[in-house]
């Protein structure tokens, strides 16, 4: 993904030793941190307008990622004429796929993929199907993005997920049958999973270091609330095509309205050597702050360039090896439990609206809670304690 970055110490040994000018050239240069610290403020008014502005990329992220939980959804149906759907020995109503298929219609038959392609008994599968290759796309997104991110810039790397997601729901909605809509989804998970990647780089690294994990955390709250927004949503537009019409559009908006507003990340100009424009945006963040009595900030003390960096790069060290393959292990269940459970919020008794919008907002107190714990606790034992009551709830 294109997050997190490598200590001194190793960055020194991927990229090669200091250069003898490089003290030289640094005099009087600060850090971007120092910069936040001594003169622009941890998380001013320009700094959180950038941060809420990354973040409401989550929105849309949102409604494409489970768009399925209402375009797949399994409407009601009805006998095609009184007592059509009855046991002719017993008198009792006989299970949907147990009767012919003219002894039953859909009471909507434009409700999901469900009703308008018959995806029920022997074609069940191909729902579940759908699913699989979401997250067979999300998986190569999150990487492949993710990189080019890394590359490119972030709000490239934003923007262009972004994109990608947005035209696979949009085909979606316009398909003219299964196996077109199963390969839109796969450009749609393709597309979402390099979206929350670079909007969450994006949305920390304007941010000071003390404000970061907390701020971080908060960007989850757009998610949450993108949930329940989204609940009332597609209870005004039933139509599956429509709602995954509306999913798509709601990408391409945010593109539009964020496009004039967003900044790259310092820190990636700074990463990839374009000092200058790294010094542009620390200006432009330094005019909202009242710490600072000027716009002249001294110079940003040059990185050594890190060029071809990867995952790969993490390897040759134990500790961060380690890390990393726990982490994935962590982000993999995490996965399976949350989009598990999401995703068949249908399957609960009860209105499918009204489940959406209650999964979306009951994540609020969570999300508060890791603030303060993170805070108080530290990472380590925030994730392992909200890991074990998540455990608890999905076993009880």
């Amino acid at each position: 993904g294109g997050g997190g970055g490598f200590t001194d110490v190793e960055l020194h040994a991927v990229t090669g030793p200091k250069r003898d000018d490089e003290d030289h050239d640094s005099q009087g240069a600060k850090t971007i941190d120092e910069l936040f610290d001594e003169r622009i403020g941890q998380a001013n008014k320009a700094q959180l307008t950038q941060f809420a502005l990354s973040s409401s990329a989550w929105f849309p992220a949102a409604f494409l990622t489970l768009t399925s939980v209402f375009t797949a959804r399994v409407p009601e149906w009805t006998c095609a004429s009184e007592g059509a759907c009855e046991d002719v020995n017993t008198g009792e109503l006989m299970e949907l796929c147990d009767m012919d298929r003219e002894l039953w219609k859909w009471i909507d038959p434009k409700a999901s993929i469900v009703s308008e392609w018959d995806l029920v008994c022997a074609h069940e599968y191909k729902v579940q199907l759908a699913d699989s290759i979401f997250f067979v796309g999300f998986f190569f997104g999150a990487g492949l993005l993710g990189q080019l991110a890394d590359a490119k810039g972030r709000v490239y790397g934003l923007y262009l997920s972004t994109t990608l997601a947005s035209i696979g729901v949009i085909l979606a909605a316009a398909s003219n049958g299964y196996w077109m809509y199963f390969f839109c989804m796969s450009l749609r998970g393709f597309g979402c999973g390099g979206l929350g990647v670079a909007s969450y780089v994006l949305c920390t690294e304007v941010l000071g270091v003390k404000w970061r994990a907390v701020l971080g955390i908060s960007t989850q709250y757009f998610w949450s609330a993108g949930i329940a927004l989204m609940a009332g949503i597609a209870y005004t537009l039933p139509e599956w095509r429509q709602f995954a019409a509306f999913a798509g559009f709601s990408g391409v908006a945010y593109i539009a309205l964020s496009f004039k507003y967003l900044m790259e990340s310092p820190r990636w100009y700074l990463a990839t050597g374009q000092t200058d424009k790294a010094q542009d945006v620390m200006v432009q963040l330094a005019k909202a702050s009242s710490r600072s009595n000027t716009v002249k900030l001294p110079p940003l003390k040059q990185q050594r360039i890190a060029k071809g960096l990867n995952v790969t790069a993490v390897f040759p060290f134990p500790a961060l090896r380690h890390r990393l393959i726990a982490m994935a292990y962590i982000f993999c269940i995490t996965s399976l439990v949350y989009y598990g459970l999401s995703l068949n919020v249908g399957s609960l008794s009860g209105s499918i609206y009204m489940n959406t919008f209650i999964s979306g907002i009951v994540e609020f107190p969570s999300h508060a809670f890791a603030q303060i714990a993170v805070d108080k606790l530290g990472r380590k034992m925030t994730l392992v304690l909200l890991m074990s009551i998540a455990a608890v709830g999905v076993l009880s």
